[in-house]
């Protein structure tokens, strides 16, 4: 389940970079094909990620698997 959660975490942060990198879709010229095509497949893995770990997850786990995943820290506490 942690490393479903990763993924999705991963996958996500994936497409913030692509956000920031590229900036607002609808500035200037907005993003070539390629950016869009980039940024979309992005997207796509993420969502698809995150559902995987959301189906895997039984709810009353979803949110102690997160806090483990964002905060290893905690990992100790939770287990």
């Amino acid at each position: 389940m942690i490393q479903l959660q990763q993924a999705a975490d991963d996958a996500n942060r994936k497409v913030r970079e692509l956000q920031e990198r590229f900036g607002p879709p609808s500035a200037g010229d907005g993003w070539t094909e390629e950016q869009h095509a980039e940024w979309q497949a992005a997207w796509d893995a993420w969502l698809e990620a995150a559902t995987t770990a959301r189906t895997s997850i039984p709810q009353t786990l979803e949110m102690t698997v997160k806090k483990i995943v964002r905060h290893p820290e905690l990992a100790t506490d939770a287990a």
